[in-house]
């Protein structure tokens, strides 16, 4: 779209990549002035697919923290709740995925295992009664996402459940912490990625 006012004119362009990597090309402007045409470079990278993944407390995305921000992954995309010793009950992190590229893909999903004197647990879909224990195959980088098309988004059963344990009140010292950390990579391209953190602190 191009607007102009005087001698002035605003243009509007829309890069939709049909592949990806670094794509160049030249915006020619035709006039009277000499230099006719006058060129504009044009660069733009495009993401055939790429893994937008947010973590929060609850299920609700607009809560959850990274989300929109994955280009390039963000350290500070963590949630940090309380863990009780001894308690019975896990507490427990809930992780969305958005495909926010422009192909369809899968993304694989990369957890760190247990340490010392904290026990973690993922879980496919966010209702314990409805989800399946996906901890062995997170833990080993074995677990993927179905194909999210451009867009999509992980729905309630297709979320990451995070739970974390601080069994042993004997083992797991007051105000000790643990991080757990996720990442998502495209299945097709593994350069692409995202990371977020579920941190516990032991009270």
């Amino acid at each position: 779209m191009v607007l102009c006012h005087g001698a002035t004119c605003v243009i509007s362009l829309q890069f939709a990549p049909t592949a990806g990597g670094s794509r160049s090309a030249n915006l020619g402007f035709v006039d009277n002035v000499s230099g006719s045409p006058q060129l504009l470079p044009l660069i733009g990278n495009g993401a055939l697919s790429q893994p937008d993944a947010a973590i929060g407390k609850t299920t609700n995305v607009k809560k959850m923290v990274g989300n929109g921000s994955s280009i390039p992954p963000v350290a500070a995309q963590e949630v940090k709740q309380f863990a009780r010793r001894g308690a019975s009950r896990p507490t427990r992190f809930f992780v969305s995925l958005r495909n926010i590229g422009s192909t369809a893909d899968r993304f694989a999903v990369q957890g760190d295992g247990g340490v010392t004197d904290f026990t973690v647990h993922y879980f496919l879909g966010a209702i314990p009664s409805d989800s399946i224990d996906v901890t062995s195959a997170v833990e080993s980088g074995a677990f993927s996402t179905t194909t999210l098309a451009p867009g999509a988004i992980t729905s309630g059963d297709s979320m990451i459940r995070v739970e974390i344990f601080a069994a042993d009140k004997t083992l797991v010292a007051k105000g000790a912490t643990a991080t757990f950390k996720l990442t998502f990579s495209s299945v097709s391209d593994p350069t692409k990625a995202d990371v977020v953190k579920a941190t516990v602190t032991a009270r």
